[in-house]
């Protein structure tokens, strides 16, 4: 597991469990109570997995120990892939197959320009979960793992997929690494965006007109740019997307705040989207480019529009780069709809 956060130890500690050897690879300082105390899964329904993989702070350290690993599962955040292909290439330059767990668009496309497509699997996680220590405690009841192959990847995810049988949780595979992740982007938009810039958790938003309203529109902008870039959206463990999909398509926005920001709250646990954890935290960079910023470019290339995508995602990165800006419009969604006005949106 590279970049072994919640998301890196939480695939760690359910593969652990099928009886596979994990190593978790991350910041010493966040791991530490993983080496003094073993790695704890705690899932929704009470289950409590506990195994003892090995960690380390570098790839070459668990080199050292390990040789070529027969996979490693990239779940470092997107902004962050590069360097750790770095990484990769200087540790297991011949390693057989890498896993992108990234959220958003354009991962794969990286890894498989760089290791061959024969090489990279597509990778999500449908369980919203956080790291307290050394337990990874797992929000939602319903939710898994899905896999699924690049173009050209097709042995690689086969062979992996039959290698990880035995997981403690459903685990799903599709066939496109596009529809895959185009469906799981979908999730990863709940919220995001207006909930980042407002500090909004995804229950708060959807009980305000406003924001509700906005985020209703994002998500049709986005709908709309999926459906012309890959073949078709899928189901994913605990998550009915396509009629997720056609829920943001047909209901009006109240009605839609009404019956789906209930279920999506559900979904997130109570936990702020992963866009206002870093803007919280004055992170200089976030996942937007790769999330709404990847719906505007997109949009872009096929001649369409998603003007919504493309301003909330401009914001975040102004918010990013200029931490003291984003008191302007924490609890304001009023705020927020006269600067999208301003640019002439009329959401």
């Amino acid at each position: 597991m590279l970049g072994a956060g919640a998301i890196g130890c939480l695939v760690g500690g359910l593969l652990a469990a099928a009886g596979h050897d994990v190593a978790l690879i991350g910041r010493p300082a966040r791991l530490a109570p993983v080496v003094g105390g073993g790695l704890r899964v705690r899932l929704a329904g009470g289950r409590s997995i506990a195994s003892r993989p090995a960690v380390y702070g570098d790839p070459l350290q668990a080199g050292a120990d390990w040789g070529v690993p027969d996979a490693v599962a990239l779940t470092v955040k997107a902004f962050d892939v590069g360097e750790a292909v770095r990484m990769l290439q200087d540790a297991w330059p011949a390693v057989p197959f890498i896993v992108a767990f990234q959220n958003g668009i354009g991962t794969e496309d990286y890894l498989a320009g760089v290791f061959g497509p024969e090489r990279v699997v597509a990778g999500t996680v449908t369980l919203s979960a956080t790291l307290q220590g050394g337990e990874v405690v797992v929000f939602n009841r319903s939710g898994g793992l899905a896999l699924a192959p690049v173009p050209g990847g097709e042995e690689a995810c086969r062979r992996l997929a039959t290698a990880w049988t035995g997981l403690p949780v459903p685990l799903a595979v599709a066939s496109h690494a596009a529809s895959l992740k185009w469906s799981k982007l979908l999730l990863n938009l709940v919220g995001n965006a207006v909930g980042a810039i407002l500090q909004w958790d995804v229950h708060r938003l959807f009980r305000h007109p406003l924001a509700a309203r906005l985020e209703h529109q994002s998500l049709r902008e986005a709908v709309m740019v999926g459906r012309a870039a890959v073949p078709a959206f899928i189901d994913l463990p605990g998550y009915p997307v396509r009629s997720f999909a056609r829920l943001v398509e047909w209901l009006p926005s109240g009605l839609f705040a009404r019956l789906v920001g209930p279920m999506a709250a559900r979904g997130r646990g109570g936990k702020l989207p992963s866009v206002a954890l870093d803007l919280a935290a004055g992170r200089a960079r976030t996942e937007s480019p790769y999330l709404h910023g990847a719906v505007a470019r997109e949009a872009a290339s096929r001649g369409l529009d998603a003007p919504l995508n493309a301003a909330l995602a401009s914001l975040i990165e102004e918010l990013a780069a200029n931490p003291g800006l984003h008191q302007r419009y924490r609890d304001q969604p009023e705020e927020l709809w006269r600067f999208l006005e301003a640019r002439g949106l009329r959401p």
